[in-house]
């Protein structure tokens, strides 16, 4: 593949990397994982606490809930996304990151859905 492909590819992929911060933050922090949008949180302590409260709450950590409760930390994450984002020129490559996103978006948790 061409050098232009390849980087696409790679954005692409950090694109899924950003997304499944999202989707397996409450694993995460419990586990004490490395995640950047944690690492943001945790720059605000009200943002900190908004997130610990919503993590113990059980709450649905979507992007509502994130410009809301978060808004700094979302921010600087959503920037990092977006400079992969206009990394990808190709279409069909867009629409695969594109894709990624939706169940972070939509603040699904795969850990919740885990058997076992």
């Amino acid at each position: 593949p061409s050098d232009q492909a390849g980087r696409q590819v790679y954005a692409v992929g950090m694109v899924g990397k950003l997304a499944d911060d999202m989707v397996d933050l409450k694993r995460d922090v419990r586990d004490g994982g490395i995640n950047l949008l944690v690492t943001y949180v945790h720059q605000d302590r009200d943002e900190a606490a908004s997130l610990a409260s919503a993590l113990a709450a059980g709450e649905r950590l979507n992007i509502k809930w994130w410009r809301t409760n978060c808004p700094n930390a979302f921010a600087g994450f959503t920037h990092v996304l977006e400079t992969y984002f206009e990394q990808i020129t190709a279409p069909s490559m867009m629409d695969v990151a594109a894709l990624l996103l939706v169940p972070a978006a939509m603040g699904m948790d795969y850990d919740s859905r885990r058997k076992g």
